[in-house]
């Protein structure tokens, strides 16, 4: 007689597949993954695998985002969702604990997470074989998912997506950007040899060759390495035009302090990956006169599908539940990831007596048929290998100018500075008139900023809280506005307010004298 032996991971697999046919008996047929069977009573139990301890600016704001999201979406057949942070430690060992750990409870039915490429390397094997499915806000390494052109990368597994893009778009972005607006002709790179870093440091060398430029170093540090030396006279020896930093905080941070005192690379062109895009690294005072690479984060305006929230009504919300704002650009990416799978789980829910059921297979092929979903960061499209980005390019920051958490205004060559100002045209004509005549006499007086003119458009507040509100909305809507003028009357502003803050704008009165807009005057904010 034949046996069958089963040790280690392939017992732990029999037993997991044991207990999802255990939970998917009765009346609901689960397809070939299993199903989840939730109680009466019971949540829906999800993770998040994030690096508390390798990534804490990244992993924390975005916590705190896929909460908010929860929050937000509400309950999903009368039951409420339950979220259980794991720590990936942004470190292939943290990923495969997280995985195998979330792997080993039947009860979960997926996973957001990781925030570094290299936990999640680790962690899908586990969690793929289990049947979940796991959505990460911001991993970015090709590695997980393809090379673009139709072909499976090595450690992409079934159930894996992503809402960030695919970093072979960031590195051709950069490449571009370096050679063809920037002129430079010879950059040299370097990675600390995870999955995030290596795949962006070789893929931009790729695509800046391609472009016509030359690569001479692709230079590797480690993990929690301190002494630059060695990596930094290869880039002496090398005499760049510019050196392209895919790294974390941990290594970029003193590769960029010691490299300040070399004489031969005071003057090169310095361009950071989104991973230094942190409060920790932005401090440093070296860092003045980097460019950044970054994420798209969309339009402030753009609504959640699943929560009708626009994205500057998340950060606000943000803000208000996590005390500060984010530290990282990728907290819309944490809310849409959350929201997306969130929605994939109700629409795949089944109600069975008093139990509900979520087949793993059919919440894949939900994901799977992912196409048009409107994010606070844009519109998200799987493909079949799980990248479900916007597909808009990545944006780059210039010197000096890194946007924060509220977002910033673009203003395009030719393009003019766009500020309103709210009067009582109708109600008190006597003075809003005047004041107006002042605003557009200091415009002309002050000149243009930086090349581009200041345009002015009036709206009339009416002296009352509804066209307070009014006039304010109006103001919010537009996306080019960067600050108001007004109001004329206290009770209009007192309406007005609320939404200029929420949209991350400023107002400055020239008339309002009520105390309730701002303090007693003896430290006590007003009402």
């Amino acid at each position: 007689m034949r046996k069958l032996v089963l040790t280690g991971r392939g017992l732990m697999l029999a037993l997991m597949a044991l207990a999802i046919t255990a939970c998917s008996s009765g009346g609901f047929d689960a397809g070939p993954l299993g199903a989840v069977e939730v109680k009466a009573g019971e949540p829906i139990e999800i993770r998040s695998i994030l690096s508390h301890t390798g990534a804490p600016s990244l992993a924390t704001p975005l916590q705190a985002a896929i909460e908010l999201a929860i929050e937000d979406f509400g309950s999903i057949e009368g039951r409420s969702v339950s979220v259980e942070t794991l720590d990936g430690r942004c470190l292939p060992e943290g990923g495969r604990d997280a995985g195998e750990a979330v792997a080993a409870d039947t009860q979960v039915v997926g996973v957001i997470g990781t925030s570094c490429s290299a936990a999640a390397v680790a962690a899908m094997p586990a969690i793929s074989e289990a049947g979940l499915v796991m959505i990460s806000p911001s991993n970015t390494s090709p590695a997980l998912t393809s090379d673009l052109a139709g072909n499976a990368s090595s450690d992409h597994h079934a159930g894996y997506y992503r809402v960030t893009n695919n970093d072979l778009i960031e590195a051709g972005i950069v490449a571009d950007f370096s050679y063809n607006e920037l002129g430079l002709r010879t950059m040299v790179t370097v990675h600390d040899g995870d999955a995030y870093t290596s795949g962006l440091a070789n893929a931009f060398a790729a695509a800046f060759r391609e472009v016509g430029g030359d690569v001479p170093v692709i230079a590797q540090v480690s993990k929690g390495q301190t002494d630059m030396a060695a990596v930094l006279a290869q880039f002496d020896a090398a005499d760049p035009d510019g050196i392209f930093l895919p790294l974390f905080p941990t290594e970029g941070a003193p590769l960029v302090q010691q490299g300040a005192q070399i004489d031969g690379l005071s003057g090169v062109t310095m361009i950071g990956g989104s991973a230094l895009i942190s409060a920790d690294f932005l401090v440093l005072p070296e860092v003045q006169g980097f460019y950044f690479a970054g994420p798209d984060l969309g339009e402030d305006t753009n609504r959640n599908q699943a929560t009708g929230r626009s994205g500057a009504e998340v950060l606000a919300a943000f803000e208000s539940s996590y005390g500060r704002p984010p530290e990282t650009p990728y907290w819309g990416h944490a809310y849409d990831a959350t929201t997306l799978l969130l929605s994939a789980i109700r629409q795949v829910a089944v109600v069975d007596g008093d139990s509900l059921y979520i087949d793993r297979m059919a919440l894949r092929e939900e994901l799977d048929s992912t196409a048009d979903f409107q994010g606070v960061i844009g519109t998200l499209t799987c493909d079949e290998f799980g990248d479900c980005g916007t597909g808009k390019g990545d944006t780059i920051l210039p010197p000096d100018f890194v946007p924060g958490p509220l977002g910033a205004v673009e203003m395009r060559a030719d393009e003019p500075i766009e500020i309103r100002s709210l009067l009582a045209h109708t109600i008190v004509s006597s003075v809003a008139t005047p004041l107006q005549a002042a605003i557009e006499i200091a415009i002309k007086d002050f000149g243009p900023i930086n090349g581009h003119r200041v345009s002015i458009e009036t709206l009339d507040e009416m002296c009352s809280g509804e066209g307070g509100r009014a006039t304010a909305e109006a103001v919010v809507a537009d996306a080019q506005v960067v600050g108001v003028i007004g109001t004329l009357c206290s009770g209009a502003a007192v309406e007005a307010s609320p939404v200029i803050s929420e949209a991350g704008l400023s107002m400055i009165s020239p008339a309002n004298t009520s105390p309730v807009l701002t303090s007693d005057l003896a430290g006590n904010a007003g009402a």
